[in-house]
This record gives C-alpha cells, structure tokens and sequence, in this order.
C-alpha cells in the first residue's frame, strides 16, 4: 500500500496540511479494525481488512515522517524517528 499511497498523499499533504492527513490515516485504521470487529467471515473481508489497515499504516507514515522532523529539536532527528534509543 505505501506504494501505491505515499506520492498521491504526499502531493495531497503538501496541499491540505499534515495533520489532516495523520487524521485520515488514523480513521482509515479504525475502519479496517471496526471491520474485523464484525466477523472475519469470509475471506473477501478479510481482504478488505487488511487493505484498510495497510492502507491507514501507509497514510501514517507518510504523514509521521515530516511531523518528526518538526517536533524534533536541531540534530535529534534520526535520534527521534528510531523505534528505540540506544
């Protein structure tokens, strides 16, 4: 998903802000999750499932990378966008 996403969403967080964007990222994750709330049934929604929860983890990428660097003091970037500090 991140890429088929990350340069159609990158243009449209240039354009609309990055917050917007981490917000729809988040919503389209809690669609997947409300989706397999109702039942993995059959493997259509599974699919479906997994499509939204890739496509929403694509989403938040595209806009926690360049909302690091803000938040992130002069020089600590790559310290702050690591999983874990050493």
């Amino acid at each position: 998903m991140f890429g088929l996403l990350s340069v159609p969403f990158g243009v449209f967080q240039d354009k609309r802000g990055k917050k917007l964007v981490l917000i729809m990222g988040l919503c389209v994750i809690l669609a997947g999750l409300l989706n397999a709330s109702f039942g993995l049934n059959s493997f259509a929604r599974f699919l479906l499932t997994v499509l939204l929860v890739g496509a929403g983890a694509a989403i938040l990428q595209v806009a926690g990378n360049p909302i690091m660097r803000d938040v992130s003091g002069e020089g600590k970037y790559s310290r702050n966008s690591r999983w874990a500090n050493s």
